[in-house]
């Protein structure tokens, strides 16, 4: 952006015209009008002087100061009136970050060092991954800030800093600890069984009951534990799946895998009847078949009663045998019409082969 007063200095270019915020860069500012000696005259970036100033009436050289990343001016004035030239910061950079590594309910101090960052806090945000990193303070002007850490999972997240609507790079990463499994209960499983994990590092926050979180996964073995739900904020329960054995138990959270490899779930073998009958029965499928068999049975039951009715006749009947002769009486069908003859397969206890026929 160009600005000129009459009679005073005047820039018409700028060589180069962005740097490094760390300063330190040479710029060639040409012109005319400038003057032959410093008296009275300055040459600034920003709100700072810029170093070394050499000059005659066409140009000036000089080395920039620290910056704030983004735009800033280059002006020449001498006696108050002067002309500027637009000139951009680069960055920001960070140099290095620390800590690295927190848990994952944050509250700590990160200190970053760089550059660009400049002396104004409401120009200036930090994340680490998404979340940003609040409190931030100016520990050293341009060079180095600090902020409260965020609550977070994973691992090699990175950290940004913007200055001015500019974003730096992350060329570090920052971890928060791995989760860690204190115990869990039971550790003598059924397929299916509902277990609960005890840890620390699950989450950074908790706030509804029995959330189901999508970024947690537990594993048992090599198989996924199933509706795995967050408890509270170092709790978690889910359904193991079908296995047997002695299975490895690992709780992954933002990909992330817990640091403790020595927790173990240990299937029950051979279950007794009462257990099958456990396991089974947390099956929807068993209690359909079990009502569909109870509706047939009694469908059933309620035809078979319309069409027979049972009653104790006085038998009138003719014996091919007289062993039979004994049976005062006989359950029988009542016959539909008179007159209609009901054979009864009875056998005869050491001729099976012999037949009463019964009639009336």
């Amino acid at each position: 952006m160009f600005f000129e007063q009459t009679t005073a200095p005047s820039i018409t270019g700028l060589n180069p015209d962005s740097g490094s915020p760390s300063g330190g860069t040479l710029i060639t500012i040409s012109g005319y009008s400038f003057p032959t000696s410093l008296d009275g005259v300055s040459v600034t970036i920003g709100n700072n002087e810029c170093q070394n100033v050499e000059l005659d009436e066409q140009q000036i050289t000089c080395l920039t100061p620290p910056g704030a990343s983004g735009n800033s001016s280059v002006c020449v004035f001498q006696e108050g009136r002067g002309s500027c030239f637009s000139f951009l910061y680069l960055g920001p950079d960070i140099d290095s970050f620390n800590p690295s590594i927190s848990s994952t309910l944050g509250g700590g101090k990160l200190i970053i060092t760089g550059s660009g960052f400049g002396a104004n806090v409401s120009n200036i945000e930090v994340l680490i991954g998404a979340n940003p990193c609040e409190d931030i303070q100016i520990l050293d002007p341009y060079s180095s800030i600090s902020c409260t850490i965020p609550g977070g999972t994973g691992k090699s997240i990175p950290v940004y800093v913007s200055v001015n609507s500019r974003t730096s790079e992350s060329l570090t990463k920052f971890n928060y600890y791995a989760p860690h499994i204190d115990y869990v209960c039971p550790v003598n499983v059924l397929p299916l069984d509902w277990i609960r994990i005890y840890g620390s590092n699950f989450a950074s926050s908790f706030n509804c009951s029995s959330c189901t979180l999508p970024n947690v996964t537990v594993l048992v073995g090599d198989l996924k534990c199933t509706d795995t739900q967050f408890v509270a904020i170092n709790q978690i329960k889910c359904r193991v799946p079908a296995d047997t054995g002695s299975k490895q138990l690992v709780v992954m959270i933002s990909n992330q895998a817990s640091d403790n490899k020595d927790v173990t779930l240990n299937y029950i073998s051979g279950p007794n009847q009462s257990e099958a009958f456990r396991v089974i029965a947390k099956n929807p499928i068993f209690w359909v078949v079990i009502v569909v068999v109870v509706l047939v049975i009694g469908i059933l039951f309620f035809f078979i009663g319309r069409l027979t009715k049972g009653t104790t006749v006085a038998a009138s009947y003719t014996t091919l045998d007289q062993r039979y002769t004994s049976l005062p009486s006989v359950i029988a069908q009542e016959p539909k019409e008179e007159g209609t003859s009901i054979n009864l397969s009875l056998i005869h206890i050491s001729e099976p082969t012999r037949l009463l026929s019964i009639s009336y």
